[in-house]
């Protein structure tokens, strides 16, 4: 992990949050190495790269009621441009935005 690259991320999504009405950051510590746990990978159905996971997180911004398509859209580019910067943290590791967005292409 690099941690100069997280530490702008989590800067820059503080700094930029109020483009799109706020934000908010959650981590969970979830240490989740085979190793450790003493199972096997077949036995976990998740995500590849979160099998070795030592931590998830979740950025999330608000959505006003009744908001118009051009609010959400400034709110999806955000996210993902948020995600991309997240996924240079751990390259080869995993960041996803999930359902959030129509048009994440990974």
């Amino acid at each position: 992990m690099n941690l100069p690259i997280l530490v702008n991320a989590f800067r820059d999504i503080v700094v930029n949050s109020g483009k799109v009405g706020g934000s908010a950051i959650s981590a969970i510590s979830a240490n989740l190495m085979h190793k450790r746990v003493g199972n096997t990978e077949a036995s976990i159905s998740m995500l590849a790269a979160w099998r070795e996971s030592l931590f998830t997180m979740m950025v999330g911004i608000p959505l006003t009621r009744g908001a118009g398509w051009a609010e959400m859209n400034r709110g999806q580019v955000q996210l993902n441009a948020w995600r991309d910067q997240l996924r240079a943290v751990t390259p080869g590791g995993g960041a996803c935005v999930n359902e959030a967005t129509y048009n994440n292409p990974n």
